[in-house]
């Protein structure tokens, strides 16, 4: 995977950040930061457009809704409980 380093807040421009995490809720290695001027929350590393496009094709589903591809069942009872 291949990651892009952002080094300002898309939201108001601002550099200057607090590190709030290392890791998401998996354990994978992410760094998220919070802006100090406008509060947005948001990973310093982000997955490039290519790595983007492969993670949610083939891990994204696996991973967060413990399903290996979407299906209308699966939809339905992720809204009806959600």
């Amino acid at each position: 995977m291949r990651y892009v380093s952002v080094d300002h807040c898309m939201l108001c421009g601002g550099d200057d950040f607090v590190l709030v995490a290392e890791t998401d809720q998996f354990g994978i290695p992410l760094e998220t930061a919070c802006c100090k001027g406008c509060g947005l929350v948001f990973s310093l590393n982000q997955l490039s457009e290519s790595s983007s496009a492969i993670f949610y094709s083939e891990y994204y589903r696996r991973i967060y809704e413990g399903v290996e591809q979407a299906s209308l069942e699966h939809g339905y009872y992720r809204r009806l409980y959600g």
